[in-house]
């Protein structure tokens, strides 16, 4: 069996045995979320490493994101965050655009990836995390006039200065 494979089942049976001996000591109420977010976390640990080690420029959003999706349901399980439907979905959308931000400017250089991971997040403020957290209604409201707006601006300058190193590169070779 292949070593990520071994790591894999090895990881399955350790995050179910500390979610049974967590849920038995009753620091936690669900079984199934610990188990999920102790699995996520572990694999996303482990596979990220791996692919940060591999030789050369990898993408490792993929392995970013379910890091991110494992500490964000643990935060849940111990409830160091109060579980609702909106934060769960601003944290779905902050974890994807982080991990393409992370992987996008450390990993395998990709403005697309950068700019993607700055959209997600902007979505998230901007739609999500005013209702989930409490912020007024008028410092909602200039957000909302004003940061798409920014938002948009900055967008517009990665892509244009991206499109120009592109063009420099390509004539280097």
């Amino acid at each position: 069996m292949e070593y990520s494979g071994r790591f894999f089942f090895g990881s399955l049976l350790i995050s179910l045995g500390a979610a049974f001996i967590l849920n038995n000591v009753y620091i936690v109420d669900s079984v199934f979320w610990t188990f999920v977010g102790i699995l996520l976390t572990m694999n996303g640990i482990f596979f990220g490493i791996r692919a940060f080690l591999k030789k050369g420029k990898n993408d490792v959003s993929g392995e970013l994101f379910v890091l991110f999706l494992g500490i964000t349901t643990l935060l849940f399980v111990f409830s160091i965050l109060t579980f609702n439907s909106i934060l769960l979905f601003a944290s779905i959308f902050i974890s994807a655009g982080l991990s393409l931000i992370i992987s996008g400017t450390f990993y395998k250089y990709s403005s697309r990836s950068i700019i993607w991971g700055v959209i997600l997040i902007a979505v998230a403020i901007i739609l999500f995390l005013p209702s989930a957290v409490g912020v007024s209604e008028e410092f909602y409201r200039i957000i909302r006039d004003y940061g798409i707006g920014v938002m948009l601006v900055v967008i517009g300058i990665v892509i244009f200065f991206s499109g120009r190193r592109r063009k420099e590169h390509e004539k280097l070779q």
